[in-house]
């Protein structure tokens, strides 16, 4: 069987009653308990009391809520609550459960007994353990973990309750319990967790689970319920006597067991398997052994859980401290025997998890030291559980697995990562992990140290034996062998020397090893093949039982059985009448050893039976017993072959017949008889001297003979001698060949390892900024990154010569620096500026292995440096400035002595460098500021660190001067000030001109009025006047009328002086006490103070329009300007500055809006307006967000045939609260906030999108008309990617776009605008000016602008055939456009009336409601499948 030491359990999940295990637990009905009656050994005893231990941590009061709520009443059970909790405050947990639960809740004391049906909570900041039965409290002793320790609890509940221990885990975070939920399941007990989906925080679960491979896995309230079925069945031994052959039903297990998975476990002790067997009957609830085994019959499955459960994992660092420190010995006394480069070799069969072969390493670390490396160290760590072999060679351990640990050796030796600690690189070096079954697969030889502790105390004494022969085996000569307290070499002595009994280390005898044979694989993976070993020289003899000898004793002969050459193999029976020892050099051969009187007879019927197979029997022979004559005859049988190709054997048969018939008891009756009788006897006599002649003669050629015999036993003896070392030889390579394969194992793990190693090393070349090559001494390229391709051109999956590598970038010099680099072995940098201005550094750094000799190649790496080129030229140029800059600098240190000026200090004050060099600055003081003004500044740098401030100075030539001064202080990452930095300037001139800036500041430069600050502060000061004295005063708030179209026409100039003009205009207008300003562009402002009433304000302002409205001549051209007037009083038009300019603004655009040159004062109705503009500027970026816009159609018709021919699209805004707002109330809006683009821009794109799709189905090529805002061709924001969208539709092509644009002054002399129009016609596009009439329509308008179509405004449509003048004015329209070659649409049709009058008139198209109103798509749709 193999090592089976420190295994872990493998049940996992697949044992639990989780719906998710996909395993069933088997139904056992109540009455099952008495199927099975107890057999006439069983012995029936009172059940001790179940300890249940509970571990939790955060998330645990939650979960012991529900489980102690749904403990059994009563029940032979304990429980002991082991809850991680703060240090620092009292625990209400007692209090808390004892309110979830009927049962008895105390906090735990020391030297308590617990008793049944009781609930103990363990305080916090303590450890608990259990010992003979009661509770141990005590003080942590490490400080590393959780308190109390839950490992440490459960250890102790295993050692001390065994089968009669069950764990329990919690809630919690970290895994503490994991490694203790182990110790209870090898202990016997049962395991169980909380379900990771039940528990608040699931890493202690977790690792329970995945660590301790618990037997349940359960929500809280699930345990609790499967604990009263647990206690309930019977826990019996499954054999009560200790020599008692266990049931015929567990050897049937362990047979299946070995035929399933290959592990044989029937030389493991009764006692081991039978409480892991009794362990899962009782967390699977299976009553007897029969029902288990009926159970395994149905769930094949359940053979590999139960066979995992039977290698038992219990193991930690240094376990056993007394014991190590021993080895710590005996190493240090076997590296004083070694040299440096030799070989040190350690077998570890068992390792488990890796703690106690990484403990061994930790030791050899510690001992060697620095020198480590000097030593060719392997240690071999080898078990049957892979996934235990899989842990162990991960090296990584929770904090609790190191609670024993010293902490220097954990800084030392462990890494830690992510809370868990991992065993150091250097360490992991040294071990080699191998899957390896101890029994069946050859170990590993010449070693120095075998550690086998705590595995043979699970093994029979038979096992045990060939274990340690197999150790005495692989051991060097005098090498240690490490064995657990519980266990001993036994009949072994003598292959080893006890050399520590306490601490159970021995030493190899010098002596023969045994020979091992029977490995019948060469790694558990393989198939297992014939032993191909060569046969014994000397057949085994057959084995014999004590019955086979009473057979012989009673009815069998003496008997001997021999080789034909006359070697005894075995006696039988008592031989020694028949065989004696002669005196001389000792001889055992059968030949020498049997009596004279059968030697003849044996040397000639033992050649005959060789020679025919057939038995032979000579005549009695007489010999002398006790002084009685007795007749025996020699009897030789053909015993056959012990093994195929072995020799034939002989059987010889010493058999006893009667005494022999004398001549007097025959008949007397003749005379003739004995006669013949005499003469017989004579011939007898004669014949018998005639054979001794002929015996001696045989003696003789048989001497001759023997010494040629003797001769070639010497050659065969050196044969076999030979055969003998080959034998050795054949197993040492079988040793190695198992230790290659092991290092196969290992070096195949490595290159899993370095795989990813490989991987991790890809991704992070690959995420760094920099671009990286690396070639070898050959300039091959072994390695690159993706940014490395940004220079050169490499193709993927090859490995080409650098030198037929392509470039990106001019790198003339490279392969000459990396030449240089592998030649003189240093690093090498340049610099090369990329084609896109970008600056790069290369740096060429030699590549070395491990023995750090000459380079075996070059890394080089490509960094961006163009940020540092930036910083290193700013450095420059801050030198730059400190040399050329216009304020003079000063540094002092920190005595507050000069150690650098600038130039411009020498400027300003007339000392040259050399002159103020270690000088304190006090020297330049001129007296006029005093002490405190120089305290105050000292105190300012000690507090903050900075001070600026005006002083005035003294130049070298005596002269005063005054500069504006700013001190800095700069301080060491000690927080102690090293520098001082003063930057001043000469502000002598500056200040003299200050007043006159100051003058300039508040004044208009233009206009020579107060400028908006000055104006805005006397608003101010006028407000806290008047409300002081309870005064009115008015602000006039002004804005000429088209002063746009002079600076557009006339340019700035021009404007400029216009704007001189009337701001000499206004100031005339008004009275000495009032304020006149301009506050930017074309905007005034009047300030009228100490007014009665509102009347007042009336002819002030209408003397202000007048003045402004008079001609005036500007740039040679008579211009006439106007203005418009906002009006506010305080207090009833507001009680702010802010509040008077916003109404009189409004106002103002109130007067513009009443037909300009005019003046408007503020009123209620104006502020309601600005309101609701304020509403739909807010709401209407809303909606075009949430998409509320619709696009509506009015159908266009061709006047003559009254057929559609196109539509009109019209934007509506549907406000989910207000339903529809009309257009003009929401566009005027978006033209002037600027959302007109958005507007526009959706527009097209859904009015295009639907007509595309509508005029394919139509047929026919209607006409789509669209309306673009003046406002977006004087913003031009947006115009360039609208008429782009315009140009790219199909529609355009095919010529069924119409553009509609307002009539406007301020465009129509616009190029631009023109050229634009211009484009549209010329794409597709066709031209309309919408409302045609309403505003700057002129023939000169239609002349310069590109116009395909007019459309008539609705206003003259209306009363046409009512009115003759409205009807003079639109034949007049209709026959100007037919005179200019222009279409015409006529807007607003409404009546039957209307339409005759157009006809008639020759309008080419209408528009209107007698046609249909504006609606979506899909009822304009309908609407024109309707008509003709």
């Amino acid at each position: 069987m193999a090592d089976t030491k420190n295994k872990a359990p493998a049940i996992g999940r697949e044992a639990t009653r989780s719906t998710s295990a996909g395993m069933a637990v088997p139904t056992i009905p109540d009455n099952a308990a008495v199927a099975s009656k107890p057999s006439r050994k069983t012995r029936v005893t009172s059940s001790p009391l179940y300890y249940v231990g509970v571990g939790a941590s955060a998330g645990g009061l939650e979960a012991l809520r529900p489980f102690v709520a749904n403990l059994p009443a009563h029940a032979n059970m304990t429980y002991i609550v082991a809850q991680h909790m703060s240090p620092d405050h009292r625990s209400l947990m007692v209090e808390l459960l004892a309110r979830e639960t009927t049962l008895k809740v105390v906090e735990a004391t020391n030297n308590l007994t617990p008793k049944a049906d009781t609930i103990y909570v363990v305080p916090p900041n303590v450890d608990i353990t259990v010992a003979k039965g009661k509770i141990r409290i005590s003080r942590p002793t490490n400080t590393i973990g959780p308190k109390p320790s839950v490992d440490r609890f459960f250890v102790s509940l295993a050692d001390d309750r065994k089968d009669w221990a069950i764990g329990i885990i919690l809630s919690g975070t970290g895994s503490d319990g994991a490694h203790g939920i182990k110790a209870i399941k090898a202990a016997g007990g049962v395991s169980i967790a909380q379900d990771p989906k039940s528990a608040k925080y699931d890493s202690m679960p977790n690792a329970a689970i995945r660590i301790g491979r618990t037997d349940l896995v359960l929500p809280p309230h699930e345990i609790a319920n499967q604990l009263r079925s647990i206690v309930q069945w019977p826990r019996a031994p499954l054999a009560d006597e200790p020599d008692e052959t266990p049931p015929s039903t567990m050897r049937g297990i362990v047979r299946q067991i070995a035929t399933h998975t290959g592990m044989d476990f029937s030389n493991y002790k009764d006692a081991t398997l039978s409480r892991q067997v009794l362990r899962r009957m009782a967390a699977m609830q299976i009553p007897d052994l029969d029902a288990y085994g009926e159970y395994i019959g149905q769930h094949r499955e359940e053979l590999a859980v139960l066979a995992s459960n039977f290698l038992i994992c219990v193991t930690s660092f240094f376990r056993d401290p007394e014991a190590f420190e021993a080895m710590r010995h005996c190493l240090r006394t076997l590296l004083k025997t070694k040299q440096p480069g030799d070989d040190i070799r350690i077998w570890v069969p068992g390792c488990a998890t890796g703690e106690e072969v990484y403990s061994i390493a930790i030791i050899l670390a510690e001992e060697l030291g620095d020198q480590r490396d000097r030593y060719h160290i392997q240690l071999f760590a080898t078990d049957i559980n892979g996934d235990a072999v899989a842990a162990a060679r991960t090296g990584a351990y929770p904090e609790t697995s190191l609670a024993g640990v010293d902490s220097a050796l954990i800084e030392r030796h462990f890494n830690i990562v992510d809370g868990t600690y991992h065993i150091h690189k250097r360490l992991r070096d040294m071990t080699l992990f191998a899957r390896q079954d101890l029994v069946q697969d050859a170990p590993f030889v010449r070693l120095d140290l075998v550690s086998c502790r705590n595995l043979l105390i699970y093994f029979k004494p038979e096992l045990q034996d060939r274990v340690i022969k197999i150790f005495h085996y692989a051991l060097r000569d005098h090498g240690v062998m490490f064995l657990g307290k519980s266990e001993s070499i036994g009949r072994l002595g003598k292959l080893f020397v006890e050399h520590d009994r306490k601490n159970k280390v021995y030493l190899k005898r010098p002596v023969a090893s045994p020979i091992m044979t029977g490995f019948t694989r060469t790694r558990p993976v393989f198939e297992r093949i014939a032993d191909v070993a060569g046969p014994d020289k000397h057949p085994a003899p057959p084995n014999t039982t004590p019955a086979h000898e009473k057979l012989f004793e009673l009815y069998a002969p003496a008997s001997l059985l021999m080789t034909e050459s006359g070697e005894i193999l075995e006696l039988f029976g008592d031989c020694s009448p028949f065989l004696t020892v002669r005196k001389g050099k000792a001889d055992f051969n059968a030949f020498t050893l049997i009596k004279p009187v059968f030697r003849a007879e044996l040397r000639a019927f033992g050649h005959r039976v060789m020679r025919n197979k057939q038995s032979t029997v000579c005549n009695p022979v007489e010999l002398i017993e006790g002084g009685k004559k007795h007749y025996y005859r020699l009897a030789v049988h053909s015993a056959g072959q012990s093994g195929p190709g072995d020799p034939d054997l002989l059987l010889v048969c010493f058999e006893r017949v009667k005494d022999k018939v004398t001549a007097a008891t025959a008949s007397a009756g003749s005379a003739g008889d004995a006669d013949r009788v005499a003469e017989l006897e004579r011939e007898i006599v004669l014949n018998r001297e005639n054979l001794q002649t002929v015996i001696e003669e045989l003696e003789t050629a048989n001497e001759e003979l023997q010494s040629l015999n003797e001769e070639a036993q010497a050659a065969n003896e050196e044969l076999q001698a030979s055969n003998e070392e080959l034998e050795t030889a054949n197993e040492e390579l079988q040793s190695s060949n198992e230790e290659l394969i092991t290092v196969n194992d290992e070096l195949g793990t490595r290159t899993a390892e370095l795989g990813d190693a490989n991987t991790d090393l890809s991704n992070i070349l690959n995420s760094l900024y920099k671009g990286l090559i690396v070639v070898d001494r050959n300039l091959i390229v072994t390695r690159f990154n993706q940014v490395a391709l940004e220079f050169f051109d490499i193709p993927p999956l090859t490995r080409p010569n650098l030198t037929t590598v392509s470039t990106h970038a001019h790198l003339p010099q490279l392969l000459s620096h990396v030449g240089s680099v592998i030649k003189r072995a240093r690093v090498e940098e340049f610099e090369f500026r990329h084609e896109d201005n970008r600056f790069f550094l290369v740096r060429l750094t030699p590549y070395h292995d491990a023995n750090r000799k000459a380079p075996g190649g070059v890394v080089i790496s490509i960094t961006d440096i163009t940020k540092r080129k930036q910083i290193e030229e700013k450095l420059r140029l801050s030198a730059s400035v400190f040399e050329h800059a216009s304020e003079a600098t000063l540094v002092t240190d920190a005595a507050n002595q000069i150690i650098s000026v600038n130039p411009a200090f020498t400027t300003i004050t007339g000392f040259g460098p050399d002159e103020v060099m270690g000088k304190n600055p006090r020297f330049l003081s001129s007296g006029k500021q005093s002490q405190d003004f120089y305290k105050q500044m000292w105190t300012s740098l000690m507090t903050t660190g900075h001070w600026s401030g005006e002083i005035q100075n003294r130049r070298k030539n005596g002269d005063l001067y005054t500069e504006w001064l700013s001190i800095n202080v700069l301080k060491d990452e000690n927080g102690n000030v090293n520098r001082h930095i003063a930057v001043f300037s000469d502000i002598t001139e500056a200040k003299m001109a200050k007043e006159t800036i100051e003058r300039q500041a508040s004044i208009d430069s233009l206009t020579g009025l107060p400028n908006r600050n000055l104006i805005m502060d006397r608003l101010g000061q006028m407000l806290s006047a008047s409300r002081r004295g309870g005064r009115l005063f008015a602000v006039l708030f002004m804005d000429l009328d088209h002063f746009k179209a002079v600076n557009d026409a006339l340019g700035h100039a021009a404007g400029d002086e216009l704007l001189i003009r009337v701001a000499h205009r206004i100031r005339d207008a008004v009275r000495e006490c009032d304020s006149v300003g301009r506050m930017g562009g074309d905007e005034f402002i009047v300030l009228l103070n100490d007014i009665a009433t509102a009347d007042d304000i009336i002819p002030i302002a209408n003397k202000i329009l007048a003045s402004v409205s008079r001609p005036l001549v500007v740039a040679e051209r008579t211009l006439q300007t106007a203005a418009s007037i906002g009006v506010t009083v305080y207090p009833m038009d507001g009680d702010s500055v802010e509040t008077l300019l916003k109404n009189a603004d409004s106002a103002m655009y109130e007067a513009k809006k009443s037909g300009r040159n005019n003046y408007c004062f503020f009123t209620q109705k104006m502020q309601d307006e600005a309101n609701r503009r304020h509403w739909i500027d807010s709401e209407l970026a809303l909606a075009i967000r949430q998409n509320h816009m619709e696009l509506h159609y009015q159908p266009i018709i061709r006047i003559e045939t009254q057929a559609i021919v196109g539509a009109e699209a019209l934007l509506r805004w549907k406000h989910p609260v207000k339903g529809y707002i009309p257009p003009d109330i929401f566009i005027p809006v978006a033209e002037q906030n600027g959302l007109i683009g958005k507007l526009t821009t959706w527009a097209l794109e859904q009015g295009i999108a639907d007509w595309e799709t509508w005029s394919q189905l139509a047929g026919n090529d209607p006409v789509l008309s669209f309306n673009l805002s003046s406002a977006l061709f004087v913003a031009r924001d947006q115009i360039e990617q609208i008429l782009l969208r315009l140009r790219e539709s199909s529609l355009a092509a095919k010529r069924q776009l119409t553009v509609e644009i307002t009539e406007s002054l301020k465009l129509s002399d616009n190029r631009e605008y023109i050229e634009f129009l211009r484009k549209l016609q010329l794409d597709g596009c066709r031209i309309a000016i919408d409302d045609f009439g309403t505003g700057y329509s002129s023939l000169s308008y239609l002349k310069r602008m590109p116009v395909d179509i007019i459309k008539i405004d609705r206003s003259f449509i209306r009363d046409i055939a009512s009115d003759p003048a409205d009807a003079s004015m639109i034949r007049a329209m209709l026959q100007m456009a037919n005179a200019f070659g222009l279409e015409t649409v006529a807007e607003g049709v409404e009546t039957p009336e209307q339409l005759a009058f157009l006809r008639s008139n020759g309008c080419t198209y209408a528009q209107g409601n007698l046609f249909g109103k504006a609606v979506c798509m899909a009822e304009f749709s309908n609407l024109a499948g309707t008509r003709p």
